[in-house]
């Protein structure tokens, strides 16, 4: 063999080795692809596949994919998309890069991909098939989804807010608006962006003196601010907040603005009503003060006369001579017994009237409730005598003091007391009783009398009620009960009766209680 010939056979397999090389590294470059590799025919028919390429379309072997027409693992809504791409590869010789195309696994679940897509050609120049790298991006598509979902969640919610909310840049131009911003200015929320908020709200070439967002800006704090825009025709309420970017610089602020111009004139309606009620309560005020100022001078000119009549009789009774037969000694009591009831009834109609007018008042003050229900009692004893009666008292040691006026409240035992000692029969007891509860002291006056239907002790508060079959034997204009009330009701008390037909009335009241300070 001569030497060319050697040198030519030499050189020839160190073509072929190096061939091989390059085919292994191919090879292993082809396998350890973590994207998907497929070879096909012109007609879409397998003819290789990568490892990768057979996990991503959930196989379990190369075996099963060659010879399969890669058309049956696209989903069917893109097959006519990706035949598209192919046809118009095989036209000009051009790579497709990055179709989004949903394929199928074996078991028939859907993922996204991205392929990018080349013709091959032999020797000759001539297709052959076609080379796709096929990249799983289900995740990537599910993050973007999630992006968008979570960006029409928040436009939504943006829309969604009926506050008027704007946001704009450090130049006062608007970058977004809300729904109900764009219907209070009557533009669509397009025709809005870019253009200046104080032209929009306000009307002007330029910021308005007092602009909220403009002082946030300068000082980089939130801002409030309340008026009236007249370009709108409505009040506001606004709110400006700053925007910064990643550096902390100010880039914008966000406008909340809330129309409060039903709370403006519900305010100005309300100031108005408050001027009428302050002006009627003056009125009033001075209405109640000649009013008792009147009550004051006709008890006055009525007890002017009263009081030298009944001072005269009981001066008469003291200088004329001993003797219970003498009947000028009997028409002197009668004198002094008509003075002094003419006196209590003259006392009970002017308390009604000036708590009619509202005049009536009390002086409250801590007391001793025990020793002011033992000098009521005390008080009565010789008129319970009269009919053989007693009073039992009935108090508990360590009751405590109450809050009240002393003589209003004798007042009103002495109408209890002679009530309970009128209509009770002889020999029978009346009791007194108080206890503590919760914050106020019970005082019960019990008799043991005919008794109350429950008709009468409905009515039995009410001013000039008597009982029917009372009215003929007992003299008074149903007063006394009715002043009761209004005396304990000025305490911040109740009073009430409970009482059955044959078995007595038992009258309570109640009074503010002043509770012992405990040493710490």
């Amino acid at each position: 063999m001569r030497g060319s010939d050697k040198r030519k056979i030499g050189s020839e397999e160190q073509a072929e080795e190096a061939l091989r090389q390059s085919e292994e590294k191919l090879r292993l470059m082809f396998e350890s692809a973590t994207d998907g590799i497929v070879v096909t025919d012109l007609n879409g028919n397998i003819m290789e596949v990568n490892e990768a390429a057979v996990r991503l379309y959930g196989s379990d072997s190369k075996e099963k994919l060659i010879g399969r027409s890669a058309f049956e693992l696209i989903a069917e809504k893109d097959r006519v998309q990706i035949m598209e791409v192919l046809k118009s590869a095989l036209e000009d010789g051009q790579i497709r890069r990055n179709v989004e195309i949903t394929f199928l696994t074996e078991d028939g679940r859907e993922y996204f991909a991205e392929v990018s897509s080349a013709l091959l050609k032999d020797a000759s120049g001539n297709p052959v098939g076609f080379i796709a790298i096929t990249r799983d991006i289900t995740e990537r598509k599910q993050a973007e989804e999630k992006i968008k979902q979570t960006a029409e969640e928040w436009r939504t919610t943006f829309d969604s807010i009926t506050d008027l909310v704007f946001i704009q840049d450090k130049d006062f131009r608007i970058v977004r608006v809300n729904k109900a911003f764009a219907d209070a200015v009557k533009m669509e929320p397009e025709e809005l962006i870019g253009r200046h908020c104080y032209e929009i709200a306000h009307g002007t070439n330029e910021p308005v003196s007092n602009c909220p967002a403009k002082k946030t800006i300068e000082t980089k704090k939130s801002t409030m601010a309340e008026f009236f825009e007249p370009h709108l025709g409505i009040h506001l309420e606004v709110s400006t907040s700053p925007r910064f970017n990643e550096k902390g610089v100010i880039v914008g602020t966000v406008h909340i603005a809330k129309d409060i111009t039903e709370r403006k004139k519900m305010e100005e309606r309300l100031s108005k009503l408050y001027e009428v009620e302050k002006r009627q309560r003056k009125e009033l005020e001075e209405e109640k003060r000649v009013r008792g100022r009147s009550i004051n001078v006709l008890a006055h000119e009525l007890r002017t006369p009263l009081t030298p009549l009944l001072a005269s009789a009981t001066l008469l009774k003291d200088i004329l001579p001993s003797g219970k037969e003498r009947p000028e000694r009997e028409l002197t009591n009668l004198i002094i017994s008509g003075a002094e009831t003419l006196a209590t009834r003259l006392d009970e109609l002017l308390d009604l009237a000036r708590y009619t007018v509202g005049a009536f008042t009390i002086n409250p003050q801590p007391l001793d409730i025990q020793a002011v229900l033992k000098k009521a009692a005390e008080q009565h004893r010789e008129l319970v005598k009269e009919k053989k009666q007693s009073i039992v008292l009935d108090l508990p040691q360590g009751l405590p003091s109450v809050s009240g006026d002393r003589l209003r409240l004798e007042q009103v035992l002495t109408n209890l007391l002679s009530n309970a000692t009128k209509f009770s029969p002889e020999g029978s007891s009346i009791t007194i009783r108080a206890r503590a509860k919760g914050s106020k002291v019970m005082i019960e006056v019990e008799d043991r009398g005919d008794g109350l239907s429950p008709e009468e002790q409905e009515r039995i508060f009410q001013p000039y009620h008597r009982v029917e079959q009372d009215r003929q034997r007992f003299a008074g204009l149903g007063l006394g009960l009715a002043i009761c009330k209004q005396i304990v009701e000025a305490h911040g008390g109740k009073i009430w009766v409970e009482s059955r037909v044959g078995h007595g009335s038992k009258f309570t009241f109640t009074l503010p209680a002043i509770r012992r300070k405990t040493a710490k």
